[in-house]
This record gives C-alpha cells, structure tokens and sequence, in this order.
C-alpha cells in the first residue's frame, strides 16, 4: 500500500477513533443508542458542564436560598440557578423548536406543565438532584436530563459527577452505566423481605403528616427487610435499582413527599430500561397548569405521578405496593 493511501485511510479512520475514545470517556452516547443521538450528545455534554460547577462548588462558600422560608428544608443554591441557565441555554441553542422545563423555574412559579398536548419534545431538566446533599457536602447529588414526547420519556442522562458515573437511556434501546450495559436480576423470591435493600425518602413533610412514613418503616421492619437507605436523590435511588445496588425504592407517600416530573423522566427511563417494574402507590397524580386545582387520579405510572415504587422483579413491587397504600391507610 503507497504511503500515501496509508496517510488517506488514517485521516478518514480519524472521526472514528476520536468518537469511539469520547464513547470510553463517558462524553457520547453508548454505540447502541441511534434514536435521539444527537440529543444524547448535546444532554451529556452538558450535563458534564453541570457536574464540574457542582465540583466548583465544594471549594466555595454556597449561597442558599430556601424555597419554604427562613429554617425551611427545601433548598435552591446559586449553583442549581446557574446549571438550570446553562442546561436551558443550550438545549435552546441546540433545538429551538423544543420546549424545555426547569424544576427552579417551575418551583418559583409553583405550575406543573402540561407535557402531553403535541408531540412537541419537551426536555425535562433537575439541575440538581439532592440539593440538600450538596448543600451540606454529601456527595450523593446528580444531575438529570430528560427528554420526553407527549408525556413519555424518550431519553435520559443522568450525571453523578463526584463517582463520575453516567447513566444514558433512550426507549427500546437500554440503558447504560458508563457504557456497560445495565440487566436487573431478580433475587429469588422470599417469605419475607430479607433479601431486598428498599431506598426512600423523608420529603419535606414534618410531624404528624408524616406518620404513613414512619408506618411503612415499621412494617418493613417487622417483614424482615435487609436493609432501608436514604440517599437524598431520587433520581440516584431510580438509578441505584436499574443499577442493581438495591432492591427498589418506595417514595412519595405523604404530599410534601411527593416528587415531580424532573425527578422521575431521566430515572424511571433509566429503570425501565434496565428492566425494573415501577407503579404508583396509588392514583394522585400532580394537576397540570393552575396549581390550585386538586390533584388528578390514575392508574398506570407517569411523569405527573406523585408517588413510586421501582423494583427489580413485579414480585417485589406489587408487596411493597401493598405495604405503602396500608400505611397510608393507616
């Protein structure tokens, strides 16, 4: 071969290694996702940018806004304002046709959107996902971007930037922890809950409201469980289960407890991918638009759900079901 065809098949073999080591890198999607790839692009780029300012972040006095008042427990900090401009920004700048929800956005002005009337794609963005981790230093706080089309994720990053951990999922196409492809594997079947690690939340509700929680820990104990985990982050416990380092996650059982779309479209992505069950508690579902209507009833899971339970078998998912709804009912 002539020296100079050598020269002419390295040039054009170029933008291939060059994607393929971005692809090790965790900075392009997983080879497999072909549906929305540029959008996976765009979202994991900057989802990086997103995860170095919360890296930033450690070596600086944070400024924090509470969103429920002086010695509230629902934070927003100035790195959460910035991400959430820097995410909309460029969506916007990428695909100006999109539409693109924030949760600090939304939070200010207290409306859920309406995500389903066209099939406009609606990016669906928490800048940062367990605020009150990176608030007091914890690392357990992700970034979450997704996209969905008419109420239905389609695409889903997910960024831990302090394990440098990134999650992808595109519907029908999997998904994918740093590349490696995620498969839940269900442990087998027990009398009792000994086998299964269950991940929740406190919320934000405080005093008697939040007895349903406290029941639900007690009959998780008396079944047995292996263990219960709060990390702060729902997105990271959706992530944690497709994952396989727990068993599942049950939240959303009190009204301060309830999560809403920007915590559910990239993780419940993520974990159906991977093959995990996930259904409401029961029917509350958060109204779309005037926040003063009362909220909605259904039966099957979406993004305007207001309760979860995501786990690795159907099994396991309809008994913690049960075991939430009868706390519930007291």
């Amino acid at each position: 071969m002539e020296t100079t065809t050598r020269l002419a098949l390295a040039l054009a073999l170029l933008p291939t290694v060059a994607l393929s080591l971005q692809w090790l890198r965790g900075r392009a999607p997983p080879r497999e996702i072909q549906n929305y790839r540029k959008e996976a692009a765009v979202a994991i780029r900057l989802a990086r940018r997103c995860g170095r300012a919360m890296r930033e972040a450690d070596t600086k006095a944070r400024t924090t806004i509470w969103k429920d008042g002086d010695g509230g427990i629902d934070p927003c900090t100035a790195t959460d304002e910035a991400n959430e401009r820097l995410v909309v920004e460029g969506l916007g700048a990428a695909f100006p046709t999109h539409r693109v929800v924030g949760e600090e956005s939304c939070s200010a002005n207290g409306v859920i959107p309406v995500l389903d009337d066209d099939d406009v794609p609606t990016w669906i963005v928490d800048p940062i996902d367990g605020t009150q981790n990176f608030v007091h230093g914890l690392p357990c706080s992700v970034v979450s971007i997704g996209m969905a089309v008419r109420g239905v994720p389609r695409l889903g990053v997910v960024l831990d930037p302090y394990r440098d951990e990134l999650w992808v999922a595109a519907a029908g196409e999997g998904a994918y922890l740093n590349g490696r492809r995620l498969k839940v594997a269900a442990a087998a079947p027990s009398a009792d809950l000994s086998a299964y690690t269950v991940l929740t939340d406190l919320g934000y509700e405080r005093g008697p409201a939040a007895k349903p929680l406290a029941r639900l820990y007690a009959s998780l104990l008396d079944k047995n469980v292996r263990a219960v985990r709060i990390l702060g982050s729902t997105v990271l416990n959706l992530c944690y289960v497709a994952t396989g380092r727990a068993s599942s996650m049950v939240i959303g059982l009190v009204e301060r407890d309830c999560p809403k779309p920007w915590d559910w479209c990239a993780g419940t992505l993520v974990a159906r991918e991977a093959g995990c069950t996930i259904e409401m508690v029961d029917g509350r579902r958060a109204p779309p638009g005037d926040p003063s209507k009362p909220p909605t009833s259904g039966e099957a899971f979406d993004l305007l759900s207001r309760s979860c339970v995501c786990a690795e078998s159907p099994e396991l998912c309809t008994r913690l079901r049960r075991l939430a709804r009868d706390a519930i009912a007291g």
